[in-house]
């Protein structure tokens, strides 16, 4: 029945149970929706009373064994109040779910704490359902329905630190795809050497890199020298080598910058160019060159996009070793 949400449960329609679970609702349908750490504390224990009150009004009283029941399970509500109030809180919410099945609380002797069998075998030895039976059985209703909430208040810190764990990494997850899609492509060298200067704080859950070393990254560019009848063509498609560079993301925009060199396969004059290139939102750069064109040294302008990515992708291997910082070791 207890699983079935009848104690406790979606179905249980009983006062305590709608009261417990409407208090801790907002938490556990939103755990990451920015409540601090004492708010939640505060709700979490407020819960606790409630139980601990019901506990005093329902159970306690009755045959003997009852109320020494209660008084257990008291001591167990205000023990876990007060691990709740302190920071390294750790609270077996385990304990609070049926053991044999109808004990709580299993100590290292395998014993249980709360036990109701010994008092159902005796109040309910006949077949016919007696006041005194009918009274332990509804008490063994309320305990379950108790221990059911218990578990659930208990067992709320958990699902919150999980749905923040989740949180956590799915944005990591986001920002490495990020450094590994959308950041400016990399080659294989250029993975290794901004792996070996990359130095994580020491867990898998560490985030990437925000800036990159760009080195010897060989491309294309158009470069422009200018129109005239003294140029052949204002335009043309040259080889180009980013010697050495950085780009960054950690402001509003990425921007990055390199020294380039570039070649020219058909000119009257220097077919070796060298310049600077800047690189704006990673994939558009634009520089300037000093060359001879063959009418002596002029500037000259290049355009780039970085159109490399869409065939040099990093393997699922390269990807996980980067982040776990083993591919360079």
């Amino acid at each position: 029945m207890r699983g079935q949400g009848c104690f406790g449960g979606a179905n249980d329609q009983a006062e305590v149970t709608q009261q417990v679970t409407q208090l801790i609702g907002g938490l556990d349908q939103n755990p990451a929706s920015g409540a601090t750490l004492d708010e939640s504390r505060a709700t979490l224990l407020e819960a606790l009373r409630i139980l601990d009150a019901r506990n005093s009004q329902h159970l306690a009283g009755g045959s003997a064994g009852w109320d020494a029941l209660s008084r257990e399970l008291s001591r167990q509500i205000n023990l876990v109040a007060f691990e709740l109030q302190q920071d390294d809180a750790t609270i077996p919410a385990a304990l609070w779910m049926p053991g044999n099945p109808h004990g709580f609380f299993e100590t290292a002797s395998l014993d249980y704490l709360i036990d109701y069998t010994p008092l159902v075998a005796r109040d309910c030895r006949d077949s016919d359902l007696t006041t005194a039976c009918a009274d332990t059985l509804a008490r063994v209703g309320d305990l379950t329905r108790l221990m059911a909430l218990g578990f659930n208040v208990l067992n709320q810190p958990v699902r919150t630190q999980i749905a923040e764990i989740n949180a956590a990494v799915s944005r990591l997850d986001a920002e490495w795809d990020y450094y590994f899609d959308e950041a400016r492509s990399q080659y294989s060298w250029e993975l290794l050497v901004n792996n070996m200067i990359y130095d994580p704080p020491g867990d898998v859950l560490a985030g990437p890199p925000n800036a990159q070393l760009i080195l010897f990254h060989p491309t294309i560019a158009l470069e422009y020298v200018g129109s005239g009848p003294q140029n052949e063509a204002a335009y043309d498609t040259v080889g180009m080598v980013e010697l050495v560079g950085y780009n960054s993301w950690r402001g509003s925009m990425p921007l990055g910058a390199s020294i380039v060199a570039t070649y020219t396969p058909e000119t009257t004059g220097d077919r070796v160019g060298l310049g600077v290139m800047l690189h704006i939102q990673h994939n558009y750069s634009i520089g300037v060159t000093r060359r001879d064109t063959g009418l002596g040294d002029e500037t000259t302008w290049l355009f780039s996009v970085d159109l490399t990515k869409l065939f040099l992708s990093k393997s699922q291997q390269i990807r996980e070793e980067f982040r776990l910082g083993e591919a360079a070791q």
